[in-house]
């Protein structure tokens, strides 16, 4: 990978695992100097060289899931997945991170957001659904990572209906 469009970090002595994403952080990157292929790289010698900065919001979905119109003291998620922000690696502390609703009458967060509990990557993302709407943005945000999906607030009257199943069939022993 590259840092700052000019240093090559490469994995000749040793791989960065989880290898990083893009815009991804690091407190410092140790190694030694190598030319190779008419280009200087670093090349990081064990764990002990590279210290990552502080996780990065990488996940935030799965896009278009749905809600039902709730009891307004009710905080309760009614879809078949569940709504989830992941960052890059484990959280080094217990970190917040921030969600916005494009629509606050129709669809609220609980908290405003989820807090990832140190140690951990991701967080289960809590909704209650005030009225029917058919495509509400969510934003969550991260220092300066901010990612959306969307919900579908489902009147009470409305049953979701399967519209696709994958695999189409299956067979048991």
């Amino acid at each position: 990978f590259i840092v700052n469009d000019s240093l090559i970090v490469d994995d000749l002595l040793y791989l960065i695992s989880p290898f990083p994403t893009t815009g991804e952080r690091f407190e410092s990157l140790t190694g030694v100097l190598n030319w190779r292929h008419e280009a200087s790289k670093l090349e990081p010698r064990s764990v002990d060289d590279v210290m990552a900065g502080p996780p990065m919001l990488t996940e935030f979905g799965p896009d278009g899931m749905f809600v039902q119109v709730q009891n307004p003291v009710a905080a309760t998620l009614t879809t078949p997945d569940q709504l989830t922000v992941t960052l890059s690696r484990a959280a080094t502390e217990d970190t917040f991170v921030s969600i916005v609703s494009s629509d606050g009458a129709s669809l609220v967060v609980q908290n405003d957001g989820v807090t990832i509990s140190q140690g951990d990557t991701s967080a289960e993302v809590w909704l209650q659904g005030l009225q029917a709407a058919d495509s509400v943005t969510l934003t969550a945000t991260l220092d300066t990572v901010s990612l959306d999906t969307t919900v579908q607030v489902l009147a009470t009257t409305v049953q979701p209906t399967l519209i696709s199943l994958t695999p189409e069939t299956t067979s048991t022993p």
